[in-house]
Formats: C-alpha cells, structure tokens, sequence
C-alpha cells in the first residue's frame, strides 16, 4: 500500500510539473510570437512610408533626366539643321507641302540628304517612340508676308517658301526648334502652348543656343490668332524671323 501511494504521487507530481512547465513554455512562445509579428509590422509600415517619401523625388529625378535627355537631342538637331542650312543655299528644310506637316516632318530632307537615317537619330520621341516630338518653326517654312498683323493666311493655297537662315533677326531670341508637345511623366503628351498648365521643353535658338522653358517665357504682342495659327509661341511669332520669339531679359 505504502508502494502503491507514493508511485501515485510521485507520478502525479511529475505529471503536474511537466504539464505546467509546457503551459509556460508555450505561453512563451507565444508572447514570443507576437512581438516577432509586431516587429515585422512596424518594419512594414515603416517601409511604405518611407516609399511614399522617396517616390515624389524619384519621379521628379526621372523627369528631370527626360528634360536633360531631351534638351541634349535638340541642341543635336539644330546642329545637324545648321549643317544643313550651310550646305543647302541657307534655306530651311521643307518635308511636306502643307506648313503644319512640313515642321513636323522637317527632318525628311535631311534624313533624305543623307545627314541622319531616320527621326530617330535625331527626333524626341513621344512615350510611345513611334514619333519625333520636335517641330521646325513655321516662320522658317512660309512667306514672311503672313506673320504680319492683320495679315489674312491661306497655308494650303499657296505653295512654301523656305526661308534664308540668314534672315532671322535675333538668333539668340528666335526659337527655330522645339519640342511641340509635352512627353514628360507628369502631364502626359500634352499640347505645349497657351494651356493653363505650361510645360517646360526644350527650345533651340536660331544661334545654336538650347534652353528648357514654358510658352509663357515668349513674348507675344499682339495676342496670338489661334484660327489663323499666327502669333503663337515660336511656331509662328508675329512678324516671322524678323520677331522676337523669347522675351528680352
């Protein structure tokens, strides 16, 4: 009987400690757990808000690199159109019969006369890259005659007039390139000219110069005449090349 008792107690002791002993451990681990976990949650939540931090800087990076990279192609393309200009009487490339295409596609007799392979060697490219976004300004396409104020315009009744490179006034004010829509990340492809929101792109000046700017940096007196696309920034300043495009600083 005495046998019989203690082996009771004794295995009922062991039993009761061991049980306790693994009720703590348990309750160990999972406190365990549960910081574990908190830590993790803090490192997340930390991280997205460090992420919700650094993205405006690193679209405002990513953009100011498109500016550069596009400011560095046309200071390229008014090279290349010197070049050409030089060895071609002076004159301005014509590449299509009608004023709006032919300084869109200003780069065909060059890519023609064997100065670049296509537009891409020379072209800013939409965000599609199926197109240049960089236009010649009319003035340099068309009769000086109808940049004059009051003037009456019929750009498909009468044939092109390239003009003489040499013609142009104030080369380091008159826009001869620029970028005729906007390809940045932040408004999309965008119209550059004479909307509330003004872009800045690249220009490049009749003396070869580059800069980034808004159309609001351009002098236009009197008010552009949008029906007759006469007046607007650089692509058709009132009084042709022998106007200002930039505004005197």
């Amino acid at each position: 009987m005495g046998m019989g008792t203690g082996t009771g107690t004794g295995t009922g002791t062991g039993m009761g400690m061991g049980m306790g002993m693994g009720r703590r451990a348990g309750g160990r681990s999972s406190r365990a757990l549960r910081r574990a976990f908190s830590l993790i949650e803090r490192v997340v939540v930390i991280g997205i808000v460090l992420i919700g931090l650094l993205m405006p800087a690193l679209a405002s990076a990513r953009e100011q690199a498109v500016q550069t990279r596009n400011l560095a192609a046309i200071r390229f393309d008014m090279q290349l159109l010197t070049h050409y200009t030089n060895d071609h009487s002076d004159l301005f490339p014509i590449g299509w019969d009608n004023p709006v295409v032919a300084a869109m596609l200003w780069y065909r007799p060059l890519v023609h006369a064997g100065y670049a392979e296509s537009w891409r060697d020379l072209g800013i490219p939409n965000s599609d890259e199926d197109r240049s976004l960089t236009a010649l300004t009319l003035t340099a396409i068309e009769d000086q005659s109808v940049f004059q104020p009051g003037a009456s315009r019929h750009e498909n009744e009468e044939p092109l007039v390239s003009q003489r490179a040499t013609g142009v006034r104030f080369p380091s004010e008159k826009g001869i390139l620029w970028q005729y829509r906007d390809g940045g990340l932040r408004t999309g492809d965008a119209e550059w000219c004479c909307l509330p929101f003004a872009p800045v792109v690249p220009f490049a000046f009749a003396d070869g110069s580059a800069t980034a700017r808004t159309y609001r940096d351009f002098h236009v007196q009197p008010e552009p005449a949008l029906y007759l696309q006469v007046g607007i920034p650089v692509q058709s300043t009132w009084h042709g090349l022998a106007g200002r495009d930039m505004v005197a600083k």
